[in-house]
């Protein structure tokens, strides 16, 4: 849906990784989890208080089969 992509295309980087993780109905912890990151550090990327590596959101759209950035 166009209009669903437009939206995700406006979001921060800390939206559209909550989006992800909710649209994979995963809860903060089981999401770090698959990461192998904190549930802490999930937290404040999704509100933008920190910044994932290149690294994680290779790792991340890897493992969703999606392109975050």
């Amino acid at each position: 849906d166009s209009h669903k992509f437009r939206e995700v295309y406006k979001m921060t980087l800390g939206e559209r990784i909550k989006f992800v993780r909710k649209s994979n109905k995963l809860n903060q912890a089981d999401f770090a989890k698959k990461l192998g990151i904190s549930q802490t550090h999930v937290s404040k990327i999704e509100k933008n208080i920190e910044n994932p590596s290149e690294t994680l959101l290779r790792f991340t759209s890897y493992m969703f089969a999606i392109n975050i950035c």
